[in-house]
Protein backbone atom coordinates (compact mmCIF):
# COMPACT_ATOMS: atom_id res chain seq x y z
CA UNK A 1 0.00 0.00 0.00
CA UNK A 2 2.93 1.96 0.73
CA UNK A 3 4.56 1.47 -2.15
CA UNK A 4 1.48 2.57 -4.21
CA UNK A 5 0.69 5.67 -2.66
CA UNK A 6 4.74 6.77 -3.20
CA UNK A 7 4.31 5.68 -6.78
CA UNK A 8 0.87 7.70 -6.69
CA UNK A 9 3.00 10.57 -5.73
CA UNK A 10 5.77 10.24 -8.11
CA UNK A 11 3.41 10.18 -10.63
CA UNK A 12 1.70 13.53 -9.63
CA UNK A 13 5.12 14.87 -9.17
CA UNK A 14 6.64 14.40 -12.62
CA UNK A 15 3.27 15.71 -13.95
CA UNK A 16 3.25 18.78 -11.85
CA UNK A 17 6.87 19.60 -12.80
CA UNK A 18 6.61 18.36 -16.09
CA UNK A 19 5.93 22.13 -17.48
CA UNK A 20 8.72 23.80 -15.51
CA UNK A 21 11.29 21.16 -16.70
CA UNK A 22 10.75 21.98 -20.39
CA UNK A 23 10.27 25.83 -19.62
CA UNK A 24 14.04 25.69 -18.31
CA UNK A 25 15.16 23.21 -20.85
CA UNK A 26 13.75 25.77 -23.34
CA UNK A 27 15.71 29.00 -21.30
CA UNK A 28 18.74 26.98 -21.11
CA UNK A 29 18.88 26.29 -24.60
CA UNK A 30 18.25 29.70 -25.90
CA UNK A 31 20.96 30.89 -23.04
CA UNK A 32 23.54 28.71 -24.59
CA UNK A 33 23.01 29.85 -28.15
CA UNK A 34 22.79 33.31 -27.07
CA UNK A 35 26.15 32.61 -25.54
CA UNK A 36 27.48 31.09 -28.64
CA UNK A 37 26.43 33.93 -31.09
CA UNK A 38 27.91 36.54 -28.50
CA UNK A 39 31.56 34.74 -28.01
CA UNK A 40 31.78 34.80 -32.14
CA UNK A 41 30.99 37.99 -32.43
CA UNK A 42 33.74 39.27 -29.59
CA UNK A 43 35.76 36.89 -31.60
CA UNK A 44 35.47 38.39 -34.85
CA UNK A 45 35.17 41.62 -33.55
CA UNK A 46 38.51 41.73 -31.25
CA UNK A 47 39.99 39.64 -34.18
CA UNK A 48 39.12 42.76 -36.45
CA UNK A 49 40.49 45.23 -34.18
CA UNK A 50 43.79 43.41 -33.57
CA UNK A 51 44.25 43.55 -37.80
CA UNK A 52 43.16 47.05 -37.87
CA UNK A 53 46.15 48.23 -34.96
CA UNK A 54 48.34 46.18 -36.87
CA UNK A 55 47.52 47.64 -40.54
CA UNK A 56 47.38 51.38 -39.19
CA UNK A 57 50.69 51.63 -39.27
CA UNK A 58 51.42 50.14 -42.35
CA UNK A 59 49.25 52.85 -44.80
CA UNK A 60 51.53 54.77 -47.00
CA UNK A 61 49.06 57.59 -46.77
CA UNK A 62 45.84 59.30 -45.91
CA UNK A 63 43.72 58.19 -48.62
CA UNK A 64 44.96 54.95 -48.08
CA UNK A 65 44.07 54.86 -44.32
CA UNK A 66 40.78 56.69 -45.39
CA UNK A 67 39.50 53.74 -47.65
CA UNK A 68 40.86 51.33 -45.19
CA UNK A 69 38.24 52.79 -42.83
CA UNK A 70 35.71 52.99 -45.25
CA UNK A 71 35.52 49.15 -46.36
CA UNK A 72 35.81 48.49 -42.60
CA UNK A 73 32.80 50.12 -41.70
CA UNK A 74 30.86 48.75 -43.96
CA UNK A 75 32.62 45.45 -43.38
CA UNK A 76 31.60 45.94 -39.31
CA UNK A 77 28.25 47.22 -40.66
CA UNK A 78 27.15 44.04 -42.50
CA UNK A 79 28.11 41.88 -39.57
CA UNK A 80 26.51 43.91 -37.07
CA UNK A 81 23.35 44.07 -38.51
CA UNK A 82 23.50 40.00 -39.40
CA UNK A 83 24.29 39.76 -35.36
CA UNK A 84 21.02 41.26 -34.82
CA UNK A 85 19.70 39.44 -36.97
CA UNK A 86 20.22 36.64 -35.04
CA UNK A 87 20.10 37.66 -31.95
CA UNK A 88 16.33 38.63 -33.23
CA UNK A 89 15.36 35.30 -34.51
CA UNK A 90 16.43 33.58 -31.73
CA UNK A 91 14.31 35.72 -29.24
CA UNK A 92 11.67 34.76 -32.07
CA UNK A 93 12.17 31.23 -31.56
CA UNK A 94 12.29 31.00 -27.97
CA UNK A 95 9.18 32.76 -27.83
CA UNK A 96 7.50 30.42 -30.04
CA UNK A 97 8.72 27.45 -28.09
CA UNK A 98 7.70 29.43 -24.62
CA UNK A 99 4.29 29.68 -26.14
CA UNK A 100 3.77 26.25 -27.47
CA UNK A 101 5.01 25.21 -23.87
CA UNK A 102 2.21 26.84 -22.36
CA UNK A 103 -0.48 25.82 -24.56
CA UNK A 104 0.61 22.49 -24.27
CA UNK A 105 0.21 22.48 -20.80
CA UNK A 106 -2.32 24.58 -20.37
CA UNK A 107 -5.35 23.21 -17.90
CA UNK A 108 -7.73 25.14 -21.37
CA UNK A 109 -6.25 22.67 -23.27
CA UNK A 110 -7.88 19.65 -21.68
Amino acid sequence: MENELFKQWDEQLKTLSAPWMAYNQTLVASMEKWTEIQLEAANYYGGLAIEQMHNAGQQPDLPSLVQQQTELLQAVGARWQSDMQQFSGLAQDTQQALQALVFEHSPLKR
